[in-house]
């Protein structure tokens, strides 16, 4: 028997259940593009980088496939600090590229 799984989303009129279920579809569909990405081989690895002691290569459940080399295609991205103000600013700005480092 094949069984597939059904997530449900229960609350009040106007609780945000239609927000909350779009939001999850398209994680769904993100985690989906990138598990097809994996299967055909495109492991392309650019971590967020803050130190030896704190990045994600530590705690990342891809890491065995992976094997970040840098210098072979691979690349650390390091992030600069945001002060809060400056954070808030650009968001109200509404920008979503990310070349000037957030």
């Amino acid at each position: 028997m094949d069984h597939k799984r059904i997530t449900l989303f229960a609350g009040h009129y106007g609780s945000g259940k239609t927000n909350i279920a779009v939001n999850y579809a398209l994680l769904l569909a993100r985690e989906a593009a990138a598990a097809g990405e994996l299967a055909a081989g495109n492991i392309d690895a650019d971590p967020y980088w803050h130190n030896a002691d704190r990045n994600p290569c530590r705690w990342c459940d891809y890491k065995a496939a992976c094997h970040f080399e840098e210098g072979c295609g691979d690349a650390r991205r390091y992030r600069r600090g945001v002060k809060a103000a400056e954070f808030w600013a650009w968001l109200a700005r509404g920008e979503e590229d990310e070349s000037d480092g957030h």
